[in-house]
């Protein structure tokens, strides 16, 4: 889905229903903070690696992360977005698998 700036929250929100081992939404300008909270509280325990690189992935999607459980997150891409440090820390003590960030 990367680079689909017409991207809506509710385009994306027809993804919670699967289990999403990757979730790719880089420039994707137009998901809110809590579109992604949503879609990424569903997958959290199968999520292996998301790139929001670019969107308005902020301290409420990174704590619905968070608080659901991404202990298989192993990648990922938080550049260029509205995230403080303080949720990145909360994020990266969650996921216990994190490789590259």
């Amino acid at each position: 889905l990367a680079g689909f700036l017409h991207l809506l929250d509710v385009h994306l929100l027809a993804c919670c229903n699967l289990q999403l081992r990757t979730l790719d939404v880089c420039g994707c300008r137009m998901l809110t903070d809590g579109g992604l909270a949503a879609v990424l509280r569903a997958s959290a325990a199968s999520l292996n690696a998301l790139n929001v690189r670019g969107t308005r992935f902020g301290d409420i999607s990174a704590i619905a992360l968070a608080s659901a459980g991404c202990h298989t997150l192993s990648r990922l891409n938080v550049s260029c977005t509205a995230l403080t440090d303080r949720a990145l820390k909360l994020l990266c003590e969650q996921a216990e698998a994190i490789e590259v960030l």
